[in-house]
């Protein structure tokens, strides 16, 4: 095994050598070589563990990807002929890189107020090197989708202030260890409550019956959307005023 990386290495091996015949000379048949195949399988549990083939090639090296940061590996090969599969070779093991950390999950809100967000996000995987700090960055409530950072640290946690009440505002974290910096998780969007409602528009008649009316509304055009509204409907008859929750 060389060129060993994070996710990646390379495998070579020796064609295996041609059977002897009855008297202990080597056979002469020159076609055995251009007729094998290999079959290149490796497991991450050990050299008892479970094989699992990547690579069927005619060449005497193959390219493993997709590999897993910071992983021991076993790899094994085997000669094939004909559709006749040989024994396969003693397993070798070796470790894969680390690297830097996975792309973390967006980060969530975990509280707030109308000038407040508490956000609090997971750590990701570290693919072998300890993350250290992460990177929060936000679009400042401008909504332009350039993103300034607002928070750089170990904690999990932080706190964003002095913000305009029923405001949203994007946010995007990424995680840092000794091995570098990861990719930005997706951007999310955050908002700060209300704190009173504006006046909505008014009531629509949709249907009307005999002994029913039936109205509909429209939500205050600058709230958003995950804050919770309860509306009071007021309908005067002959001078008397009914409340209708």
């Amino acid at each position: 095994v060389s060129d060993i990386q994070a996710r990646g290495a390379v495998v070579s091996w020796s064609a295996p050598t041609r059977p002897e015949d009855e008297n202990n000379t080597v056979e002469e048949d020159t076609s055995l070589p251009d007729a094998l195949s290999y079959e290149v399988s490796f497991s991450i549990n050990g050299k008892d563990g479970i094989y699992q083939n990547v690579n069927s090639v005619h060449e005497l090296s193959a390219t493993l990807e997709n590999l897993r940061p910071s992983t021991d590996y076993c790899v094994r090969v085997q000669a094939v002929c004909n559709c006749l599969l040989g024994s396969p070779s003693e397993a070798v093991s070796f470790t894969t890189l680390s690297c830097e950390p996975d792309p973390p999950s967006p980060p969530k809100k975990a509280s707030g107020t109308k000038n407040t967000l508490v956000l609090t996000w997971k750590a990701s995987c570290d693919n072998g090197s300890k993350i250290k700090n992460y990177i929060l960055q936000w679009d400042e409530g401008k909504g332009t989708g350039t993103f300034e950072q607002c928070y750089y640290g170990p904690l999990k946690q932080y706190r964003v202030t002095k913000l305009l009440p029923a405001s949203r505002y994007s946010f995007r974290l990424a995680a840092k260890n000794d091995m570098g910096v990861s990719e930005f998780s997706e951007v999310v969007d955050l908002f700060t409550s209300c704190s009173v409602p504006l006046p909505p528009f008014p009531p629509e008649l949709e249907m009307a019956g005999v002994t029913f009316l039936s109205m509909k509304w429209q939500r205050p055009s600058s709230s958003p959307k995950e804050d919770d509204i309860y509306y009071t409907l007021e309908m005067e008859e002959e001078g008397s005023v009914y409340l209708l929750v």
